[in-house]
């Protein structure tokens, strides 16, 4: 299922401040940061919901995942008629030099409800169009999510190894990104 090639009638990308509030069940969506960042992050998260990126599915669309959430979410949202939020990034507070020769954006936290479908890559496609970006890769990664970013960089940028890495660290006069990264030698 790719998100990008449907009818965007039936999901929406953007931030939560800028989408109707009534669509999304925000105390629903904070339980599922809790529930999936179980530290002190949920709260760094959760005091910055309103700059969340999200994909927001619309109850219209809800059936097509039941084989995608749980039984017992699944069965909420029908019942509730409620949609779902798929997905979020929060991103750095960014300041533009406009010296630079490029757009970049640092990803904070990132994660996706529902797993197997390679949201989080297409939310990153979706907001680095809108928003012109030349690149968006996270400041930092956790340890369960190394494989995830090294495939990232591997099918986004081209990049194999640790040497082709450090060089498009050091190309973008960037001072983090190789720590925890395990690429092939």
């Amino acid at each position: 299922m790719n998100f990008t090639k449907l009818n965007s009638k039936n999901f929406k990308y953007g931030r939560v401040k800028n989408l109707v509030k009534d669509e999304i069940e925000m105390s629903m969506l904070k339980q599922e940061i809790r529930d999936c960042w179980k530290c002190n992050s949920a709260d760094i998260i959760i005091n910055e919901i309103q700059n969340l990126f999200i994909l927001y599915i619309k109850p219209s669309f809800v059936k097509e995942l039941e084989k995608y959430i749980s039984r017992e979410k699944y069965e909420y949202l029908i019942k509730n008629n409620k949609g779902i939020v798929a997905g979020y990034i929060l991103f750095y507070k960014t300041t533009y030099n406009p010296n630079k020769i490029y757009k970049r954006q640092n990803i904070r936290f990132c994660d996706t409800i529902i797993s197997k479908l390679n949201i989080l890559l297409q939310m990153i496609e979706v907001y680095s169009k809108r928003y012109e970006m030349d690149f968006i890769i996270p400041y930092e990664s956790l340890p369960t999510s190394i494989k995830y970013w090294e495939r990232y960089f591997q099918e986004v940028y081209d990049i194999e190894n640790k040497e082709q890495l450090i060089e498009f660290k050091e190309r973008n006069k960037l001072n983090f990104l190789i720590d925890g990264y395990y690429m092939k030698p």
